[in-house]
Formats: structure tokens, C-alpha cells, sequence
């Protein structure tokens, strides 16, 4: 008598799971679809009346000279979407896979930021202490702006500490790299970091002030800050393509995208050198940094995570510090999305990594987010139309863009001849041409009359180019800021 019901049960069961098989099949291909839509929906934000709007991923990155990109895309606690795209370099042509790593650039201040607070949780270190209380092989010197209030982790990790030195510039592969404490007493290529502004007074993006949480971490864990960082942060977080090492060994570079300028070519030794490796340093791949913006969310929202800090330090991290920054990531709220992100800008590397928790009255209901990695100058203006149609293809809107229609103007031979390597005050500046349009010191810019161009992000050029075509004076104007620039022409790179 107990047959037929053990019968039945199979029977369901098997139903069951051949209905859950097709469901997820079905799923898979409609998800399939949705994304092959994305991939041909990349929309400039200033497009030309009675042209072509919509483009495809590798039509743009064809169109900004970017060889490679890499995308992951998160919803709900999933990467739904991971695909990489074009070549490592274009010499070889060999082909970007989803083990590629690039530069992430200042993407690792937000990874730097964790490792320092995982201290902060074991005791190790403080928030609100004297930084030089765990600094041993370098101190921060007294000023007169610190007579009052010292600098502290808190306010380093949040940009509100009055320190200098904003970014690097890092070291061709040929040039002696200083060590990090060389960099901080200005023996490098930068200028040392100092307080010169009173902690806590304002906002200020300093570099500098993650190369001394780099030194603090070694100095109070007694570990290289690329060992501590592997061991103690990117293991847990299960970031298997990713290092802290600069140089990279050998077995990395093998899997390393190498950076490109503007013009499409390839940086000298294929990428530079960056000892800031607290700012600047980390290597990795899309997925292993989406898998980072899950597990904050899963540890924001108290679930199961592999995230190495305490719930409520993540929260901490998660809430705005000063004017702009958390513990580490941009903060900032639309439409009642928590956006917690950060973009990298590294010679020849572009990249940005944001997350969000979508915060309605009745409790948070969604999370996702978006990674990218490029190995080209221009990267960020892929990123920015690609984040936007992925606002408009998974329906989170306060990604998407505002888009100009204008007419088309074409280029005369002399705007052509404006194309070139310039120099500014030592800054190597490209204008180059692709279609009938000119790219700018790293913008794309728009004919509105002879020599007067507008940019997608509202700026104002106005040209003035020398009779012999080497010499360009520059006036750019962005709403009430105005700057004057003079450009010579550089012969060799």
C-alpha cells in the first residue's frame, strides 16, 4: 500500500526539478537576450540629429581607442553579467578574458580602507588617535594646523584630514621606484604629504593620506602591506586574480592588460609603476571587486557574508564622513539608492566600482551594482555611456543620462590639424580625431562654430591654433569657471 504514494513522490519530484531545469533555462534566455541588448544600446550623451544613436560596445571602444574593457553587473546579491571585451594591448591582440587583471587605480583606496579597519576592529588601530601614536618608521611633522586637532584614520580614510598630495604619477618600468616612506618625505616624483589645511575643516582628496594608512598598516601588523592585504583581506574575500604587487611577478603579468594613452598607444613598458600602493596599487579583475561590493551589502544587510570587518564598521564605512566620503567609498543618496562607489585613474587605466541599496520607507528591497575595468586613457567616457544604458536596460534610472541632440557640424582641415600631443606645464594633453569629432584632454567635443566646440559634460572650448600649427591657446569655460591654457605641440612622445 505504500508504493503508489513513494511512486508519486518520485514522480513530482522529478517534475519538480525538470519544471525548475526549463525555468531557469527560460530565465537564462531571456537574461541572455536582455543583456545582448544592452551590449547594442551604448548611446552617446550628445548625439547629431538624423545620425545613428545606439551603438555597440566595441563600436565604442573602437570610437574612444580603449582596447579592453572588462564588466561585471550585480543585482540582488548575484553577478548576473560578466563579459570582457577587445585585447590586452594592441600589438599583440591578444584577446581580454574574465582572468585579466588591470590596473584599478584609486579603486583601491575602498579595498586599502577595509584592511585598515579590519585593524581597527581586532584593536590594532584607532579611528579617532593620533595617527602617530601607531606610525613607527615614519611620523607625520607637527604644523600649525594641528596645534588643535590632530590627524586621525577617520579622517584619513574619509579625505577630511587637510593633507596634500592628490595623486601620482607613478614610475615607467625603467626608472627607480622609491619606497613608500620616500614618496611621503617627497623623494620621489611628488611632493611630500603634509597637513596644510586644519583636520576636519573641509573635504580634500588626498592620495597621500592612503600612503600613510599604508605605512601604519605595516608598521602595527609587522607585515609587507601586499602580504598583509593577501592575507587578510583579498583571501577572504575570495579576490583570487588580485595583488597589491608592484612590480607584478611574473605570473601576473601574464595575466595583465597593459595601459594605452589616448591616442590608443601603448604606455611605455606596457604600464607604470605605483609603490603608492595603499592609493594606487591593487591589480584585479571585474569579478573579484564585484564580489567585493557583495559582500558589503550582504554584511550591511546582516546577512551571510565573507566580508572580514564587524556589521557595524561596515555601516560605519557606509555613512558619509565629511562632505563627499565614507570610510574609504564616495557616499551619496538618489532617489533613496545608498551609492556607495569609487572611480581609478591611472596612467593608460580607467576604472569604476560602485554598489548600491535601494532604501525605501518599508526597508531596503534591492541591491546591486557595477564594475568596469579599461586599459585605455579614455576609459571613463565609455564607462559613463555604458553605466547609463545599464540604468536604462536593468531599470534602475537614477543611472541613466540626459542625452543633447545637435546638429553636425563637420571639421574644417585646420580643426583637423589641431590633433596632436601637447605639452602643459610638463602634462602630456591629446586632442585627437575620430569621425569628424575631437576628443580633448580626454573629453569629446562637439562643433558648435569654427573653433568653438562643447563637450557632453557641458564645457566650452574655445580655439586658437598658430599659423605653423604648433602652438594652441586654449579658453575653457564651465558654467562660472573659466581657465586659459597654452599648448605647445610635442614632436616625440
Amino acid at each position: 500500500m505504500r508504493l503508489f504514494p513513494q511512486c508519486f513522490l518520485a514522480w513530482s519530484l522529478v517534475l519538480t526539478f525538470c519544471s525548475c531545469k526549463s525555468f531557469y533555462r527560460a530565465r537564462s534566455r531571456i537574461e541572455e537576450t536582455k543583456f545582448a541588448q544592452l551590449e547594442n544600446s551604448i548611446s552617446p550623451f550628445v548625439v547629431f540629429s538624423s545620425q545613428r544613436q545606439k551603438f555597440s560596445i566595441a563600436e565604442r571602444m573602437r570610437h574612444y581607442r580603449v582596447p579592453g574593457l572588462m564588466l561585471a553587473i550585480i543585482d540582488q546579491g548575484e553577478i548576473v553579467f560578466l563579459k570582457s571585451y577587445g585585447v590586452k594591448d594592441n600589438q599583440s591582440n591578444d584577446a581580454v578574458n574574465n582572468s585579466t587583471i588591470f590596473q584599478a587605480a584609486s579603486v583601491s583606496k575602498p579595498i586599502t580602507a577595509i584592511g585598515a579597519l579590519s585593524l581597527v576592529d581586532r584593536g590594532l588601530l584607532h579611528l579617532d588617535s593620533d595617527i602617530n601614536v601607531f606610525l613607527k618608521s615614519w611620523k607625520l611633522p607637527d604644523s600649525t594646523f594641528t596645534i588643535d586637532e590632530k590627524v586621525t584614520l577617520r579622517q584619513i580614510l574619509s579625505h577630511t584630514a587637510g593633507l596634500s598630495v592628490g595623486g601620482f604619477l607613478g614610475y615607467r618600468t625603467d626608472e627607480r621606484v622609491p619606497a613608500a616612506i620616500d614618496v611621503l618625505a617627497g623623494l620621489g616624483n611628488s611632493s611630500p604629504v603634509v597637513v596644510d589645511a586644519v583636520p576636519k575643516s573641509r573635504t580634500r582628496y588626498s592620495g597621500g593620506g592612503y600612503v600613510i594608512a599604508q605605512v601604519m598598516m605595516e608598521d602595527v601588523s609587522g607585515q609587507p602591506f601586499a602580504a598583509f592585504m593577501k592575507r587578510n583581506i583579498l583571501a577572504p574575500l575570495a579576490m583570487e586574480n588580485s595583488s597589491y604587487a608592484q612590480p607584478l611577478p611574473l605570473a601576473l603579468k601574464k595575466k595583465a592588460a597593459l595601459g594605452h594613452f589616448a591616442d590608443g598607444a601603448m604606455v611605455p613598458g606596457g604600464y607604470y609603476i605605483y609603490p603608492e600602493l595603499g592609493p594606487a596599487g591593487l591589480w584585479a579583475n571585474a569579478e573579484d571587486l564585484a564580489k567585493v561590493i557583495i559582500a558589503i551589502q550582504k554584511s550591511y544587510l546582516g546577512m551571510k557574508n565573507t566580508m572580514p570587518l564587524s556589521q557595524a564598521t561596515v555601516k560605519e564605512m557606509l555613512t558619509r564622513q565629511g562632505e563627499r566620503f565614507g570610510l574609504g567609498p564616495k557616499i551619496e543618496t538618489k532617489d533613496k539608492h545608498l551609492i556607495f562607489e569609487h572611480n581609478g585613474s591611472n596612467v593608460g587605466y580607467k576604472a569604476s566600482w560602485m554598489g548600491f541599496l535601494d532604501q525605501k520607507d518599508t526597508g531596503i528591497l534591492h541591491s546591486g551594482g557595477i564594475v568596469a575595468l579599461t586599459n585605455g586613457d579614455n576609459g571613463f567616457h565609455l564607462i559613463e555611456e555604458i553605466v547609463s544604458a545599464i540604468g536604462e536596460n536593468m531599470a534602475w534610472q537614477f543611472l541613466v543620462k540626459e542625452k543633447k541632440e545637435m546638429p553636425f557640424k563637420p571639421l574644417t582641415e585646420k580643426e583637423r590639424a589641431m590633433a596632436g600631443i601637447f605639452d602643459k606645464n610638463g602634462e602630456e594633453i591629446f586632442i585627437t580625431e575620430n569621425d569628424g569629432i575631437l576628443n580633448f584632454w580626454g573629453h569629446e567635443i562637439y562643433k558648435v562654430n569654427d573653433f568653438n566646440f562643447v563637450s557632453g559634460t557641458g564645457h566650452h572650448n574655445s580655439f586658437k591654433l598658430s599659423d605653423d600649427l604648433n602652438t594652441i591657446e586654449v579658453d575653457v569655460t564651465f558654467g562660472k569657471q573659466k581657465e586659459f591654457l597654452v599648448l605647445k605641440r610635442k614632436q616625440t612622445r
